[in-house]
């Protein structure tokens, strides 16, 4: 879903700091948890580089702009534990990962983070819901095959999936 190495190797052309190394460091491991996969066809993944650049937020955009006239957006967020990267509001609009981002969409050079603000900002929330789907795939998959007696089960019992107004 979100790509660790599109991010990285721009990253390298807008800053020169360290200060971000950890939250760099907490995103190459998340892109590798179960809460960065989803089931895309073949073409529509390696088809979505063009035109996102591997942002899931702009992905996201473009699914709900093909979902929602078709009166089946909520079920498809459903499905895909998708909630941490839409709203809770009445359309379940879809957060963008930086103020502006979705400005951008049909300007290719300008999908990326373009200072150190929006890095920061992207890694923070993106950070944040591979984590949060993660987690409550993790609960659904306890339950639905029974193994609620493992210890990490107890941190995740009474656990709701979060929308991502909801997250901080």
């Amino acid at each position: 879903m979100n790509s660790f190495i599109t991010t990285f190797n721009h990253s390298k052309k807008i800053t020169s700091d360290n200060h971000l190394k950890l939250e760099f460091e907490k995103f190459a491991t998340a892109t590798h948890c179960i809460g960065n996969f989803t089931v895309l066809p073949h073409w529509m993944n390696s088809g979505r580089y063009l035109f996102s650049q591997d942002y899931w937020d702009v992905t996201m955009y473009s699914l709900f702009e093909f979902f929602q006239p078709l009166g089946c957006w909520k079920q498809f967020v459903e499905r895909y534990f998708l909630q941490p990267y839409v709203n809770n509001d009445e359309e379940w609009t879809v957060s963008e990962f930086w103020k502006g981002h979705f400005d951008s969409i049909g300007n290719y050079n300008h999908l990326k983070p373009q200072n150190e603000q929006e890095l920061s900002e992207y890694l923070h929330k993106v950070n944040l819901r591979i984590e949060e789907r993660g987690k409550w795939m993790i609960k659904k998959v306890c339950e639905e095959l029974k193994l609620q007696h493992f210890t990490f089960y107890d941190e995740l019992k009474d656990r709701q999936i979060r929308f991502s107004n909801e997250l901080k």
